[in-house]
């Protein structure tokens, strides 16, 4: 799970991250955020991005089904908000935004389990910090990515707030420039 407060360069950093996987499998990304052109603006600062493959749609079953299909190495799903509101009750009318989230978050752990493959699921949280649905959600996935930027600094940072496979918990820094995004390091 990845969040951050609105600018903080949730998705870009995801996406970078899963440019650099790109090289060695398929990345499949679910934009529900961003426009073509948004997109195609990522994929000349992003080396790499090019060779993610980007649907804009999001029906649960249809999703998971393309998903099974294309056996991506990484999935990154942008944003678990913006897939809630298009979730629906057997009757058809819209699901509860909170019981929306809480079964994104079931179908897509229960299909990373199943198949064995990472998934990203991006969320926003308010200018205050908080995360913008049922905050219990991030006990249900294995981790949670916090973004964090600081604007007088123009300094962005990652951590892990949860991370139930271990490995590193402090600050990792990552910057956004008009032709690259950078991680670790701008040289």
């Amino acid at each position: 799970f990845i969040t951050g407060n609105p600018g903080a360069a949730k998705t870009t950093l995801a996406c970078a991250i899963g440019a650099c996987l790109s090289r060695k499998v398929s990345i499949a990304f679910v934009s529900l955020e961003m426009s073509e052109f948004q997109l195609a603006n990522q994929a000349k600062k992003i080396h790499g991005f090019g060779g993610v493959d980007v649907t804009g749609d999001f029906d649960p079953v249809e999703t998971i089904r393309l998903l099974e299909e294309m056996k991506p190495g990484l999935v990154i799903l942008d944003s678990i908000q913006k897939a809630a509101r298009k979730m629906k009750l057997p009757d058809g009318k819209t699901m509860p935004f909170n019981t929306a989230q809480y079964e994104i978050v079931n179908l897509f752990t229960e299909f990373a389990k199943r198949t064995w493959t990472p998934v990203f699921l991006i969320g926003h949280c308010d200018k205050s910090g908080n995360y913008k649905g049922p905050s219990d959600l991030l006990h249900d996935v294995d981790s949670h990515l916090q973004v964090h930027y600081d604007k007088e600094m123009d300094l962005r940072t990652f951590c892990f707030g949860k991370n139930r496979f271990g490995g590193l918990m402090e600050d990792s820094c990552f910057g956004i420039t008009r032709d690259s995004v950078w991680i670790g390091t701008p040289y």
